[in-house]
């Protein structure tokens, strides 16, 4: 199993440039491919997300993504120095620069609120996920990460090192097998920016989204892995989640009035205990006889005020 750049090399200085690049991905002996909306055979076609079955290891999801970039200036000692990447910047063929986008903070990665020109990654919690980085055409080294999820850097090898993020240069292939599956260790669904790390070419548009569900809502054509019903309709399990979300917020709040029943008592005896000891005191004072400076009284209207 690999993952082998493909290119032309007819014109290495400008043939690539022009998006004249590709990828043969060597999956496991006897494993089937399917479409993951349709679930079609598609072992005879090319794409660049595709759901693979091994013979006698579970599916996964196998995803490529190609980075193209230009700029040979930005980011080094050069004078003047620049903020904005010059000239192309893809990701399979696309990209999402920021400035054209609405809103303001994480509203701009917002993939609902405009729609990606991108690859819009898709699974379900704990699926299998293997993502092929490549480079066909760069000027610079750039840094890939996935929010959320982290990889094996010599995946199957015991004790490795695990990442978060991986550098990525001209001419370089690198296979990803995210620790967890879709959505990490913790199993949370929702949506995950992925891209290039470098902030002048995140804001040019070298970004993406992986979307993770729970269970599959109304309208999205994606498969389970094991060709299951996993619509929302149906899942029992998000049901569950809901219920057990409930009862643990009411725990919390009989637990919260509890112990401000609690604190209330112990204030309310605090209280009382301190008016008898004043009220004992201003007792005692009554009864002494008042001294040639007139203490006595002044005594007796301190204990006053303090009551």
């Amino acid at each position: 199993e690999t993952t082998a750049l493909v290119r032309d090399f007819a014109d290495v200085a400008r043939n690539p440039r022009l998006g004249l690049y590709g990828a043969i991905v060597v999956g496991p002996a006897g494993a089937t491919y399917t479409d993951p909306e349709t679930g079609a055979d598609i072992a005879t076609r090319s794409g660049w997300r595709v759901d693979v079955h091994p013979p006698d290891a579970p599916a996964y999801r196998d995803f490529a993504l190609f980075f193209e970039d230009e700029d040979a200036g930005i980011g080094t000692h050069r004078m003047p120095y620049t903020k904005v990447v010059d000239g192309v910047v893809g990701l399979n063929y696309g990209n999402a620069p920021l400035a054209e986008r609405t809103g303001n903070g994480a509203a701009l990665f917002d993939a609902t609120r405009t729609p990606l020109r991108t690859p819009l990654l898709e699974a379900l919690v704990g699926d299998a996920v293997r993502i092929h980085v490549l480079a066909p055409y760069s000027e610079q080294a750039q840094v890939f990460t996935v929010e959320g999820h982290r990889w094996p850097f010599e995946p199957g090898r015991q004790g490795t090192s695990m990442l978060s993020s991986v550098q990525v240069g001209g001419l370089e292939a690198i296979t990803l097998v995210l620790d967890g599956g879709a959505g990490g260790t913790a199993s949370l669904p929702g949506d995950y920016v992925y891209g290039d790390h470098r902030t002048p070419y995140r804001d040019a548009g070298l970004w993406g989204v992986f979307r993770v569900y729970r269970c599959l809502p109304e309208g999205v054509r994606l498969r389970s892995l094991a060709g299951a019903d996993a619509g929302c309709g149906t899942d029992l399990g998000v049901l569950l989640e809901v219920a057990g979300g409930i009862v643990v917020l009411g725990l919390l709040a009989g637990a919260t009035l509890v112990l401000r029943a609690r604190r209330a008592g112990r204030r309310n005896l605090r209280s009382s205990s301190d008016r008898s000891r004043t009220q004992r005191r201003l007792k005692s004072l009554s009864t002494e006889p008042d001294d040639a400076n007139g203490t006595g009284p002044l005594a007796l209207l301190i204990g006053f005020l303090a009551l």
